[in-house]
């Protein structure tokens, strides 16, 4: 037994030398020729980006940022569409960007292929006008026929980066500060698996803009995976697990990000959550009437938000929150996500706190 055990190391560790032989030979090889190899890969990168305005301050390649990946670092990054006629924030500010290069791939293809992009330290701004014109257009505009035309899929992780989605069209606003988003991607068929592994604070997240932020300054994280079916356009996810503000929830939804107005509808459950801490899921022209009230134990909440009505795309929520250690005694609600002249307030409509006679529920001294 400790013969073969002898044996088996010994392979083990001819195998790590050969491969540790071919890495060095592989450096020395990109050391002699990094002139002509790094005007390829320029070339690659603005071929990737073509109607954007591309800035790069220096490009060379890493050898021990990502061992025993070799990446290609590009630092202080511009990118933007060349084609707008508004001024707007970059679509990509980086400190730094990473590409881990896929050798086989490349040497095979020859062309530059990406195995996975690292940005950091910067923003990233996607903007869609009120006419559709998306400012990340630039990275579909090759010719249908064109060599490459088929884009892969690398992953992506995200560090320190500030994330705005702006689309105008579909009045849609979120504001992320991504603390770290890793994103690994598989593609099976028709169907890209996507698994996350984040860290962020939600600063805004406006539904429909001008009517108020569902969440503001909230932490959220977690280790999930959703679905995206390129065919029928449809991002989903079913009991998500996450947490908000340090609170574990469930989340289940479905998106159509390709279908104007935008129809949406998603979940939120959890159980055991303090009082105050659902009640900031409520609608926004609820919430103050809801902190009037203290409750002395935890309670089980369930919130959807629908927007799937194509004749009315305004967001209608459900909401509930169990109160009973069986979730018998319950505060629902269910109407507009954003405040209507015909919406009762909390105090005077269905959910009259004060006509609950049970002990947990106290109304805040003022």
């Amino acid at each position: 037994m400790k013969k073969i055990l002898r044996y088996l190391i010994r392979i083990a560790g001819g195998i790590l030398l050969l491969l540790g032989i071919a890495w060095l030979l592989l450096c020395g090889y990109i050391q002699l020729n990094k002139p002509g190899l790094l005007r390829k890969a320029r070339m690659e990168i603005n071929r990737q980006v073509k109607g954007g305005d591309l800035q790069i301050g220096q490009l060379d390649f890493s050898f021990f940022r990502h061992f025993p990946y070799i990446t290609l670092r590009l630092s202080n990054t511009l990118l933007r569409d060349s084609s707008e006629q508004q001024q707007h924030p970059n679509l990509l500010e980086a400190g730094n960007v990473f590409i881990r290069l896929s050798l086989f791939k490349s040497l095979f293809t020859g062309h530059v292929q990406a195995d996975k992009l690292f940005l950091e330290h910067g923003s990233l701004y996607l903007f869609t006008d009120t006419a559709g014109h998306s400012n990340m257009s630039i990275f579909h505009s090759r010719n249908p026929g064109e060599k490459g035309s088929h884009p892969e899929f690398p992953d992506i992780a995200l560090t320190d980066m500030h994330f705005v989605l702006d689309k105008q069209d579909k009045k849609i606003f979120f504001e992320l500060e991504l603390q770290r988003l890793d994103l690994g991607i598989d593609k099976v068929e028709r169907t890209l698996n996507l698994r996350v592994n984040t860290a962020m604070t939600v600063k805004k997240l406006f539904f429909q803009t001008g009517k108020g932020s569902f969440l503001t300054d909230k932490k959220l994280s977690g280790q999930f995976s959703l679905r995206y079916h390129t065919g029928s356009k449809i991002l989903q996810g079913k009991d998500v697990p996450m947490e908000l503000e340090g609170h574990p929830f469930l989340f289940s939804g479905r998106f159509f990000p390709d279908v104007s107005p935008d129809p949406f509808n998603f979940t939120l459950q959890a159980s055991a959550i303090p009082y105050q801490q659902a009640a900031e899921l409520f609608p926004l022209y609820l919430r103050e009437n809801m902190k009037e009230y203290a409750v002395d134990r935890p309670v089980s909440f369930t919130l959807t938000i629908d927007a799937g009505v194509a004749d009315n795309p305004a967001p209608l929520i459900t909401s509930r929150l169990g109160l009973g250690e069986k979730g018998d005694l319950h505060i629902f609600y269910k109407g507009p996500l954003y405040d209507t002249d015909s919406v009762p307030s909390l105090s005077r409509g269905s959910l009259d706190l004060d006509s609950l006679r049970w002990a947990p529920f106290k109304r805040n001294n003022r």
